[in-house]
C-alpha cells in the first residue's frame, strides 16, 4: 500500500516542482525584459543630453566669439 502511495506522491511533487520552476522563470523573464526596457530607455535619454550639452557648448562658444 505505501508503495502505491509514494508514486503518486512523487509524481506529485515532481508537477509542483515544475510548476514553481514555470513560475520562477515567467518571473525571471519579466523582470529581464524590464531592465532592457529601462536600459534602453536610460540609453535614449543620455544620448538626448548628450545632444543638448553639445548645442549647448556650440552656442556658448559661437556667443563668445562674436
Amino acid at each position: 500500500m505505501a508503495t502505491s502511495n509514494n508514486p503518486r506522491k512523487f509524481s506529485e511533487k515532481i508537477a509542483l516542482h515544475n510548476q514553481k520552476q514555470a513560475e520562477e522563470t515567467a518571473a525571471f523573464e519579466e523582470v529581464m525584459k524590464d531592465l532592457s526596457i529601462t536600459r534602453a530607455a536610460r540609453v535614449r535619454v543620455s544620448e538626448t543630453d548628450t545632444c543638448v550639452a553639445a548645442k549647448r557648448a556650440r552656442s556658448t562658444a559661437a556667443m563668445y566669439r562674436i
